[in-house]
């Protein structure tokens, strides 16, 4: 058996093909069960690198902070609405999350710099900002977490979602609001 070399135009297509699935929940389900307000806030960000940075800093977020829970029973954590994140035991994760959704989306300020000056972009921190508001409106935008709390002017407090009443399918959780 041969094997037959891939181009690197095959292997795009092929990760776009994967991924196609995820920007339509984007686009289908979740920015419409969004305000008008916040389906403007996001555009630019969309517009500049596709819907399917929104998922990506779903994920990112919700893996981060479900790492963080490994170790502790019962622990939830606040997010305030500039996108501030306290574990309700005062730890402090951030910068923690803004890497964790470079990492997801490869939005860093500088790509040409050395892997230790590399730094989240400002699109970072504004999805980050603009996903607080958003769970004030639906709460099930991450996959790991529940919102208890929620209030625009504040900000939202998360809770572990149980894995029996984890709903993985993005679409269908996204449309419970």
């Amino acid at each position: 058996m041969t094997e037959r070399l891939v181009t690197v135009e095959e292997i795009l297509k092929e990760q776009e093909e994967r991924e196609r699935p995820l920007v339509e929940a984007v686009e289908n389900v979740l920015l419409p069960s969004l305000s008008e307000e916040l389906r403007e806030e996001i555009k630019p960000i969309v517009e500049k690198h596709g819907a399917g940075v929104v998922y990506g800093a779903t994920e990112a977020v919700s893996l981060l902070l479900t790492r963080w829970v490994r170790n502790y029973r019962n622990f939830s954590f606040l997010i305030d609405k500039d996108a501030v994140a306290r574990s309700m035991r005062g730890d402090l994760l951030t910068s923690s999350m803004a890497i964790e959704v470079a990492r997801f989306t490869d939005l860093w300020e500088n790509n040409e710099a050395s892997d230790e000056d590399l730094q989240p972009s400002e699109d970072v921190f504004q999805l980050l900002r603009w996903m607080v508001r958003a769970l004030c409106e639906n709460g099930n935008i991450l996959r790991h977490f529940d919102v208890e709390v929620a209030d625009k002017e504040i900000g939202v407090q998360l809770k572990l979602v149980p894995l029996k009443q984890r709903v993985d399918d993005m679409a269908v959780r996204w449309a419970k609001k």
